[in-house]
């Protein structure tokens, strides 16, 4: 968004130096009020979000080559709403397969087995209630799949 900063009156011609430096003067003020109520804008906006920001509130992690369902791994999901999941993936975790969709993943490591992750370190950020509870997580070829959650509120 452009910063329009408004003169009542023309500029001047620069005959008069007085009014010039005056009028860049004026300016100058002027920015520096827009400028300020922008910095002190952004520092309540900062400070609400600070207080209603999402919180951590539950943590697991799990080991498996078998399928990791939310709903069976953390009943909770079923229960309470969370907000977000923070889903890791540690550095010796095999490739693997999700779906948040309701479907089930399996373990064929095809494109129609759902979402592919990479061996390896790895990072999902899963929004909303109803995928949270949904998320289903399943190894490739029988390969272990280790992952922490933290769950916002």
């Amino acid at each position: 968004m452009p910063l329009v900063i408004t003169r009542e009156l023309p500029p001047p011609d620069g005959t008069d130096s007085r009014a010039t430096v005056k009028y860049i003067v004026d300016i100058l003020s002027k920015l520096y009020e827009l400028i300020r109520g922008l910095v002190t804008l952004d520092e309540n906006v900062r400070q609400q979000r600070t207080i209603a920001a999402e919180r951590g509130v539950f943590f697991i992690g799990s080991s498996s080559a078998a399928l990791i369902s939310f709903e069976t791994l953390i009943p909770d999901t079923i229960t309470q709403d969370f907000t977000t999941a923070l889903i890791q993936f540690d550095a010796t975790s095999g490739a693997a397969h999700y779906r948040y969709d309701g479907g089930t993943p399996n373990a064929l490591g095809l494109s129609t087995s759902g979402m592919p992750v990479p061996a390896g370190a790895f990072q999902i950020v899963l929004v909303g209630a109803l995928n949270i509870r949904s998320f289903k997580i399943i190894g490739d070829a029988a390969a272990t799949v280790n992952l922490s959650v933290t769950l916002h509120k």
